[in-house]
């Protein structure tokens, strides 16, 4: 059910680019996609690694300075399962803390999936398109 959801809104955000982009024209638009970057994130280069920080470590001020100290737990995974069990009023659990970014894994594993699915589908459709061109010049020679 996820899945089809996060499919479902995929294919929305695609469409709404789609239509914003020939709205708006491909220059106005990739001038808005850019403005918005700078504006969250203060460049629109991948490699702007200083900038990135600085905009993370001003995003961590701004929720230090508006969230009650008493709802704000400032935590490190390093710190393992007691100080966040002891935020959340719950017993610390008998397992181990995970140490693998099992998320990462998972998340590689899904978009390596959907490349090879990307890839596949391109392979039909362009074998599709091959045959229709060769049906089409067999039969208008």
């Amino acid at each position: 059910m996820l899945q089809s959801f996060g499919g479902l809104f995929n294919r929305a955000v695609i469409w709404v680019w789609i239509i914003a982009r020939r709205i708006c024209g491909k220059r106005t638009f990739i001038r808005l996609v850019n403005s918005a970057c700078h504006a969250a994130y203060g460049s629109v280069n991948s490699k702007s690694t200083v900038l990135f920080k600085k905009k993370y470590r001003e995003h961590n001020e701004r929720v230090k300075a508006v969230i009650p100290r008493e709802k704000l737990l400032i935590y490190n995974v390093k710190q393992g399962w007691k100080p966040l069990c002891e935020f959340l009023g719950c017993d610390v659990p008998e397992m181990e803390f995970p140490k693998e970014n099992v998320s990462l894994a998972f998340s590689q594993k899904k978009i390596s999936d959907r490349v090879k699915e990307l890839s596949a589908f391109s392979f039909l459709i362009l074998s599709i398109f091959a045959l229709l061109v060769g049906v089409l010049y067999l039969l208008c020679y």
